[in-house]
């Protein structure tokens, strides 16, 4: 008798590990979905700031993509452009107008200074307005980005961003 009890009780026991293993599976998955994740960067499009194979921490909340700001650094999904999550900075929001003249970005009529490298003195783009529940996105290193200054590239739609970037992990 004493044997079964000793059985069960290390039946038991692995039942108990295996049920605390999957309910931190579950837990992961879902912050991993809802809260936060890990993206990587790729290209060179956002340098200085991040780099090449960079890996960062993404918010996911919904209370974030209901808060997004100028110079936010947001994660989306642009499937015609890339297959990898795309991040590129916010430097226009809804309804805001965007032009760019010689080099200089302005947005509602006022000059810009753009968070890392400028853009070519010989680019410029008629004024644009970014339509509802739209953002224009630009690359920290415009000379190698495809952003929103590219029609074919056009606005980030709040459906199609998946979160912002809170954290660099790696490298620091």
């Amino acid at each position: 008798m004493s044997s079964n009890l000793k059985l069960l009780k290390y039946r038991l026991k692995k039942f108990k590990i295996l049920l605390i293993a999957l309910g931190a599976l579950a837990c992961a998955f879902v912050v991993s979905q809802f809260f936060f994740s890990v993206t990587f960067i790729y290209g060179e499009s956002m340098e200085p700031t991040f780099h090449d194979k960079d890996v960062t921490l993404v918010n996911r909340t919904a209370a974030v993509k209901n808060n997004l700001g100028i110079n936010d650094v947001i994660v989306f999904k642009h499937t015609k452009i890339s297959p990898h999550l795309i991040v590129k900075r916010i430097v226009a929001l809804p309804g805001q107008t965007v032009k760019i003249s010689d080099g200089e970005l302005t947005v509602d009529g006022k000059a810009v200074k753009l968070v890392g490298n400028p853009i070519r003195t010989d680019e410029s783009m008629e004024e644009i307005t970014v339509p509802k529940d739209c953002y224009f996105v630009l690359g920290d290193n415009p000379q190698k980005s495809t952003d929103s200054r590219d029609s074919a590239f056009g606005f980030v739609t709040k459906d199609d961003i998946v979160g912002k970037i809170v954290l660099k992990i790696f490298p620091m």
